[in-house]
């Protein structure tokens, strides 16, 4: 677990965000979905399923930008637009 977490800090420095996560107006008329965006960043560091236009990721979010997630599925990073999420919820924790 603690290697784990490691990986998702090192994930997480990679695709920091220039104001960490602090969007100026400009950036913000630019989010297609801002309720969505909103949504996700409540979710970040958590499991979470996203169904996209193809098919059904489950991961955990790394990372929220205004245009795309960075979703950790099996130590391995997938950026998914935000455009083609359908849905999105946590992932059922196990017992």
């Amino acid at each position: 677990m603690v290697h784990f977490l490691s990986f998702l800090h090192i994930l997480k420095s990679m695709v920091s965000f220039v104001g960490r996560g602090v969007l100026n107006m400009t950036q913000m008329e630019s989010i297609s979905n801002p309720y969505l965006y909103e949504t996700l960043k409540m979710m970040v560091g958590q499991a979470i399923v996203v169904q996209t236009e193809k098919n059904i990721q489950q991961g955990v979010l790394i990372s929220i930008l205004p245009d795309h997630i960075v979703l950790a599925i099996s130590r391995t990073p997938f950026f998914i637009s935000i455009e083609e999420i359908v849905w999105v919820t946590l992932a059922a924790s196990k017992k």
